[in-house]
Parts: structure tokens; sequence; C-alpha cells
């Protein structure tokens, strides 16, 4: 199974290169900055995750870049998703293979097995719980911010509350509910 995926210059000038790729997907997005020459900095355009380096980074943070390096940022386009990206894969949330679904407090995210990793993180704007999932198993949620999961089964979902966003580290395992 293979996917395409188009990036595309975000500025194009005869003689010079591009530093900037942009995916404009369905719900999210994908910005590549790349740096050619040596350290510079970069101002971060949306609250944002950083796929390489799996940070946070909020709208208007600075960006150090050594040379030579990509940041790669996924942001969802409706600044109210819960979901703010995954080290899944770069571009599933963008192309469609990882969907998220959003319904006041809860967020249902989804996808299927064929994204190239089978165990990573997804990410979220706000603190989480986990309440419902199936097709996966749970590695981690101490995290406020962060599902770490392992997919287990051709599809699968994980849904999601909107907890207070305290910072507060909490062990939600007792709490999961694991849908057959």
């Amino acid at each position: 199974l293979c996917f395409a995926v188009n990036a595309k210059p975000e500025t194009l000038m005869a003689g010079t290169r591009p530093d900037k790729y942009f995916m404009d997907g369905g719900e999210h997005n994908v910005l590549a900055i790349l740096n050619w020459e040596n350290a510079k900095e970069s101002e971060i355009p949306e609250n944002s995750f950083e796929f390489w380096t799996g940070k946070r980074l909020k709208k208007g943070e600075k960006w150090q870049h050594t040379k030579h390096q990509v940041c790669a940022l996924q942001y969802p386009k409706d600044s109210n998703s819960l979901i703010l990206g995954t080290t899944l894969n770069l571009t599933a949330l963008a192309d469609g293979r990882i969907k998220a679904k959003q319904n006041g407090s809860i967020c249902t995210v989804a996808g299927n097995k064929s994204l190239g990793s089978n165990e990573g993180k997804l990410v979220f704007t706000h603190g989480v719980e986990v309440v419902e999932y199936s097709g996966v198993e749970i590695l981690d949620s101490f995290a406020p911010h962060e599902v770490e999961l392992r997919i287990v089964d051709e599809s699968w979902n994980v849904k999601v509350e909107e907890k207070n966003d305290d910072n507060e580290q909490v062990d939600v395992r007792e709490n999961l509910k694991r849908v057959s």
C-alpha cells in the first residue's frame, strides 16, 4: 500500500532554494522549515507539534535551527481541535490516514495499521484522559498531553476527554475501558 504525499514550496524564486514546504491537509497541515545555511532562528507560525523532537510549540515561539536542520510542524486547521499531532507518521493527520472527530470535550482519533510505525504518541493541545479504546494497547498516558500506544489491530481508535490543563501528572490507566 503506497500513499502519495505532496508538499509544495511556500515560496519559489528563481535561483533560490525554498526554505518552507507546506502540505495542506483536510483537518491538519504539515509545515517543514528547512535551514540550508548556518544556524538561524524562525518564529513558529501556529501552535504546533514538532515531529522530530517531539515538542509542543506555541505560536510566536522562537525555534533555533542548527545548520541543515529541518523543523517539521504538525498543526490542526481548527484552533479548537484537541489533537495537535502524532509521532506515528509525519503526514497521516494531514492526508487522512489518521482522522479525528471532536464532539465538545470528547475527541476520537482513529486510523489503520498501515502508517509505517505501530508505536507512537498522540499529542493533544490540552490535558486529556483516555476514556475508551480499541485496536491498540495503551503504553503510557502519564503525561497530561500525550497518549503513547501500540497498534495491534488493522483498525483502531482512541477516545479521549479534555481535562483541566494544569500540567498535573496523572496515572489514568485504572480508568481505561477497552472496547472489544
